[in-house]
């Protein structure tokens, strides 16, 4: 006795042996046409639960799938890309995937019908698709729903490890704050230095797959206040992100210096001028540290006002001083030092404050 013959593909309606049929037997026989039917149609319906295609799409160019190819429920791509490629799914019939994107080299992997709109599928993901004949949409699992929010708060530099299941991150990055300047004090004379520049800010949401299994952290160094004297205040250090899995890398440059005040019986502001912007890259949002504020003399030889350092996305500049003070240190992550301010005696320039890497996570556990 042999086996029905099964495949993925049967007839428009299940075959009813009419009167006139001579009734022959065996496998492929037309008194059995109407079990070929419903096997087949059996066959189809175990490939669309639980029918496996593994196919490598390694190289540049776009892949088309077959009907029977497409008819499996779990799609897994492999291979190396060395182009963002399109892999094109048969159109005119609705169906659902779930896709897996197991490919190497950093590219985009899209899945899409020869003429509709198509949907990513990143690198390492798992991605239920839907078509409807046209194009072809991404549908949420519920599995990579984020059920825990984590954070980390990175203060020197090292290597950020993801915790379990984390699906997403959001990273924000500061770089470290300039010091202020010095006042130089000579008796009959007033002066004041400017503040330190306040270090830049960028955030950017990753993946998973976009970090890979860790990324290098660097946190910029405070800059010091210069010394009492005419010593201007130091460079605030730059701030770096790296992920490994080849995400972008988010880069915060330090606060810049401040400048230390030069003596004066007349002048109305710091000669020596103030810290300039600090600029970032590589985030979806990017902001530059404020700029330090300028040394002010009042009247002829009375009054001295410093400079207040800038500020940053985390921390508060240090505030003005009056003559006869030293500056103000910046508060919080980032933030620039506050010039210092003098009448006869020398003051120095206000500390600024390191940079910061906080990472929000959305994890699965």
């Amino acid at each position: 006795m042999a086996n029905l013959p099964e495949t993925d593909s049967f007839d428009a309606g299940v075959y009813q042996i009419e009167t006139t049929d001579a009734v022959i037997g065996g496998a492929g026989g037309k008194s059995n046409a109407s079990a070929i039917n419903l096997a087949n149609r059996t066959n189809y319906l175990k490939k669309r639960i639980e029918g496996l295609l593994t196919k490598s799409v390694a190289g540049s160019s776009n892949v088309n799938l077959t009907a029977t190819e497409a008819n499996n429920a779990i799609l897994e791509f492999t291979g190396a890309l060395t182009a963002s490629i399109n892999v094109v799914v048969p159109s005119g019939q609705t169906r659902s995937w779930i896709a897996i994107n197991n490919t190497t080299g950093n590219y985009q992997l899209t899945v899409k019908t020869s003429g509709g709109v198509g949907t990513k599928v990143a690198q390492g993901e798992r991605t239920a698709l839907f078509t409807d004949g046209t194009n072809v949409f991404d549908v949420p699992i519920s599995a990579k729903i984020a059920k825990v929010i984590k954070r980390q708060i990175i203060t020197a530099s090292g290597t950020y490890a993801p915790s379990a299941g984390m699906l997403y991150c959001e990273v924000e990055l500061v770089g470290g704050g300039g010091g202020g300047g010095s006042a130089f004090g000579v008796p009959g004379n007033v002066s004041a230095g400017s503040g330190g520049g306040g270090g830049g800010y960028s955030r950017k949401l990753y993946s998973a797959a976009q970090i890979g299994a860790s990324a290098s952290v660097v946190i910029g160094a405070a800059g010091l206040g210069g010394a009492a004297g005419q010593n201007n205040g130091g460079m605030g250090g730059n701030s770096s992100f790296t992920p490994l899995g080849g995400g972008s890398t988010l880069l915060c440059n330090g606060g810049n210096l401040g400048y230390y005040g030069s003596t004066s019986t007349t002048v109305a502001r710091n000669i020596n001028g103030i810290a300039s912007i600090s600029g970032s890259s590589g985030g979806d949002i990017n902001i530059p540290g404020q700029q330090s504020g300028w040394g002010l003399l009042l009247g002829t030889s009375s009054h001295a006002i410093s400079g207040r350092g800038g500020d940053s996305f985390f921390g508060i500049g240090g505030q003005e001083s009056q003559e006869g003070s030293p500056g103000n240190a910046g508060s919080g992550y980032g933030s620039g030092g506050g010039g210092g301010a003098a009448t006869s005696t020398s003051t120095a320039g206000g500390n600024g404050r390191p940079g910061v890497c906080v990472i929000t996570e959305f994890c699965s556990e």
